[in-house]
């Protein structure tokens, strides 16, 4: 008898499927008023929601049983950047997925979010699909909000010597310097431009003050450095640089 593919295989990561959740809950008035067809979708997503968490549970074991008693070296994927809001401070982070244990190649966990450190950021513009390695010790920490459901989870805490193993062909743009805080508000302008579809559609906040931030820091940048530019990029600042001049 045929295996099953599980679901998660099927639709690659875990946001892909988020992502599919958000589109038919805001299309919804556009499906057909079908009863059935409205039925299998909840069953469809019940399922899914349901295999996402076995196997994230399943992940998540792995990490706990490395223990925090020494530091390991990860090898992952990188998947795109992101931020997290601490108190009024948003804080930039980047997602990793297919992490490995570095010593043995064992599949560690799916995904893996981490704190976007100076580490990381040394490393300049990072397309999806280079192979990272660093260095991280195991941490437990609760998950989820004060007043709701809190479960205890892992994560990787403290990267350090962060190495670009594997580097895909691209152009690449120079990344704010995040050690003054316009660098620091900046980078997360940057992070919130790049990551605008996915944003929009999972209804997350994108601050214009944040986007401004980093377009006043691009435009006293880019016309200052040899460095490989996003040509659409560049021709949009020039342009625009043109149209501000006094006549």
């Amino acid at each position: 008898m045929r295996k099953a593919i599980p679901l998660y295989q099927l639709l690659g990561n875990w946001w892909r499927a988020i992502a599919f959740y958000i589109m038919l809950r805001k299309f919804r008035t556009f499906l057909p008023k079908n009863v059935f067809l409205l039925k299998s979708t909840k069953a469809f997503m019940k399922t899914l929601i349901d295999d996402f968490g076995k196997e994230a549970e399943k992940m998540r074991k792995k990490l706990k049983q490395l223990g925090s008693q020494k530091r390991h070296t990860f090898i992952g994927r990188f998947e795109r950047v992101g931020y997290k809001k601490s108190y009024r401070y948003y804080q930039p982070t980047l997602l990793l997925t297919q992490v490995v244990l570095s010593e043995t190649g064992e599949l560690i966990t799916d995904h893996l979010w981490l704190n976007y450190t100076k580490g990381f950021l040394a490393l300049g513009e990072l397309l999806t699909g280079d192979l990272l390695q660093f260095d991280g010790r195991v941490a437990s920490y609760v998950k989820g909000y004060f007043g709701t459901q809190q479960k205890l989870d892992y994560k990787v805490e403290r990267p350090s010597r962060v190495v670009l193993l594997a580097k895909i062909e691209g152009p690449r743009r120079l990344l704010p310097d995040t050690a003054t805080k316009m660098g620091r508000q900046a980078l997360i302008g940057y992070i919130m431009e790049r990551e605008r579809v996915f944003y929009e559609a999972s209804c997350r906040p994108i601050d214009p003050y944040y986007v401004d931030q980093y377009q006043i820091w691009l435009a006293s940048h880019v016309m200052k450095t040899d460095q490989n530019y996003d040509l659409v990029v560049r021709k949009s600042l020039t342009s625009h640089l043109k149209s501000a001049e006094p006549h």
